[in-house]
């Protein structure tokens, strides 16, 4: 299991990131957008990534949680979004800033 790192206003994932290990990252994510600070995930580190990676970042999307992603996405969040055919394009999180 790959824990997430954390800076301020700023969390990296890397390694694995699926069922398994999602309830930590839910509970460091939580934490960080309970100080209503914007905050940049970092997706860039991670290996491989389930439907619950991508569930978790539509609702803190949908929160209203001031929230972006930090690069684009690995190839392994990008086959997690092809197969569960959710539209990337339509969701703000996954146009991450250049």
């Amino acid at each position: 299991m790959s824990e997430p790192r954390s800076a301020a206003d700023r969390i990296e994932l890397s390694g694995a990131i699926t069922i398994r290990e999602i309830e930590a990252v839910r509970r460091d994510l939580l934490a960080k957008l309970e100080a209503k600070k914007p905050l940049e995930v970092d997706l860039s580190g991670v290996t491989e990534a389930d439907i619950s990676l991508i569930q978790l970042m539509l609702a803190a999307e949908k929160s209203g949680a001031p929230i972006r992603l930090a690069q684009s996405y690995p190839e392994a969040v990008q086959q997690v979004l092809a197969r569960s055919g959710i539209d990337a394009a339509g969701a703000t999180i996954w146009s991450p800033e250049k």
